[in-house]
């Protein structure tokens, strides 16, 4: 018999940070109105028995994990390294209006394989994002319990993951909108995977 995983997947409060700059790996902490997202996201938890908790380490999303793990004793925060954001590279801390535009038009023409200065490409995001993510799967799917689980993160891992499970090309994930404070979730039975909702902002 298959067990069930209820996989959510939770994007970080809104970044403290000027607006137009580029970020993805850039550390930077989230704006005063986290207290309220904080209190909606611990309320819609409250009532569900939640296995385990993985997370970004980036600061944004790390205090929300810590925080919804306080709530659910005696549960620990897990942090994936590879559930980090894309690495723009020399590009962090940029405002887009100042980077190249020659160079965004390369971006937009290769949409998976363009290597970001100092970065990473987006192909080679989406592999490490799908390899953590089955990494998960893999520990929760070995034995026939059910299981509810977070993981805390940046639109673009969101995006890989709901990619990876309705089959959608990665190159067209820029085309789902992933909210601040949104959750998404897949329902695994098995190998096969139903996505219940996406981007629901409470």
């Amino acid at each position: 018999m298959s067990n069930t995983l209820e996989l959510y997947l939770i994007r970080h409060t809104e970044p403290l940070i000027e607006k137009g700059v580029c970020y993805g790996q850039l550390d930077c902490d989230v704006t005063a109105d986290y207290a309220k997202q904080l209190k909606k996201i611990g309320a819609y938890f409250n009532d569900k028995d939640i296995h385990a908790i993985y997370s970004s380490p980036l600061l944004r999303c790390a205090k929300l994990a810590e925080d919804l793990t306080a709530l659910h004793p005696p549960l620990s925060v897990t942090y994936k390294e590879d559930f980090k954001e894309i690495n723009f590279g020399e590009w962090e801390g940029v405002k887009w209006n100042d980077i190249n535009r020659g160079k965004i038009d390369e971006w937009n023409n290769n949409r998976l394989d363009f290597q970001f200065p100092g970065g990473e490409t987006p192909s080679s995001f989406h592999s490490r994002v799908i390899q953590a993510l089955c990494e998960i799967t893999d520990e929760t799917q070995c034995d026939n319990t059910s299981h509810k689980v977070l993981v805390i993160a940046h639109a673009g891992v969101i995006r890989s993951i709901l990619c990876h499970y309705l089959h959608i090309p990665f190159y067209h994930s820029t085309g789902l909108n992933i909210d601040y404070a949104s959750i998404s979730k897949v329902t695994l039975l098995g190998n096969v995977a139903s996505c219940r909702f996406v981007n629901s902002v409470l």
